[in-house]
């Protein structure tokens, strides 16, 4: 498990990192023992690791204005909770079958009975009305007013070897479900590649009233960066040439390589000087710093003037104050 932190500049390095043990090897205490697994360590759940890591980050006083992550972590809401609690800012990707509110439901008080039902036991906790099921957020992009009242809106996310990569993207409030009540208003995004429509990813973002959609699609689209710490540590540091066969020469290796991806990103940014600063995120979306590319992100047909939320922006309970996509933006740190 990799935790990796990026620069608006290019700045690309792996922070931390912990070896996984499945459950059949932490169930083999003798073939531990003879890996050389200490005997507190047991299996975990990938998720668990993950916020392990970033506690440890923040522990040691790295500042994460944002977080990113896969639908692998995405399908567990619990993950995103564990976030949101510790007061994380984060986009992450979340699979199609994901579930919440985009209008958030009724919910009975603690001590209600159910509608209509004037006698038996009172709830305990707050209850959503028995008619407001949670729904899945590709339904949600195809039914909902607050998806269908409003067009697409192309972005320049990167440029790629083949070319430049464009997504079409809506984005609307969206309410997840906590302890069988909805949350406070989140940012539910649909994005779908311009050249392939049939592949969609849908995001989930904790991000607060007004920011603007730009920014939240360059931490999205950030992802990309764990994979160049892989490819540099592989094809340059030889991360994966290990020759060893016990967990701590394994831990050892990793460190290795980290520090190592670490000092040469120094390096580079020192030899780069002052020349790619403020111009920008890496992909042409613009960094949280605001550094702009002026309006290079928004591909022509779009009108520029359009609001992040489309048209129903004023029912989905989050609203951007960009009256232009490429418009002003809060200052933050790094992308993480």
């Amino acid at each position: 498990m990799h935790l990796a932190y990026a620069t608006p500049d290019g700045f690309i390095a792996q922070l931390d990192a912990e070896l996984f043990l499945p459950e059949d090897w932490a169930a083999d205490r003798d073939r531990c023992r003879a890996a050389g697994i200490p005997e507190d360590v047991g299996y975990r759940p990938k998720w668990k690791i993950a916020l392990g890591l970033h506690e440890r980050a923040i522990a040691n006083g790295v500042v994460l204005p944002w977080v990113t992550f896969d639908e692998g972590y995405g399908l567990i809401p619990a993950f995103s909770h564990a976030l949101d609690d510790r007061g994380q800012r984060y986009v992450g990707e979340v699979p199609s079958n994901f579930v919440g509110w985009c209008k958030p439901p009724a919910v009975r008080p603690a001590g209600s009975r159910r509608r209509g039902v004037r006698k038996g036991p009172r709830s305990k906790v707050p209850r959503v009305s028995a008619l407001a099921a949670v729904s899945r957020v590709d339904d949600l992009c195809r039914h909902s007013p607050a998806f269908t009242g409003q067009k697409w809106v192309r972005f320049h996310v990167k440029d790629t070897t083949k070319g430049p990569s464009v997504w079409e993207v809506k984005a609307a409030g969206f309410h997840l479900k906590r302890d069988g009540t909805p949350t406070r208003a989140h940012w539910l995004i649909i994005a779908r590649d311009v050249l392939n429509p049939a592949e969609v990813k849908y995001f989930i973002s904790n991000a607060p009233a007004g920011t603007p959609l730009e920014m939240l699609l360059h931490v999205a689209f950030s992802r990309w960066t764990v994979e160049r710490c892989f490819e540099d540590q592989k094809t340059e540091l030889g991360m994966d040439h290990f020759e060893v066969r016990t967990f701590k020469s394994l831990e050892r290796h990793l460190a290795i390589t980290a520090v190592t991806l670490l000092f040469l990103a120094r390096t580079r940014q020192q030899l780069r000087g002052e020349k790619t600063r403020g111009v920008g995120g890496p992909d042409g979306v613009p960094g949280p710093h605001g550094g702009q590319r002026d309006d290079r992100h928004v591909v022509t047909g779009t009108d520029p003037r359009s609001r992040a939320f489309g048209a129903n922006s004023r029912n989905a309970g989050i609203h951007t104050t960009s009256k232009r996509l490429g418009g002003e933006m809060p200052l933050a740190k790094d992308v993480a």
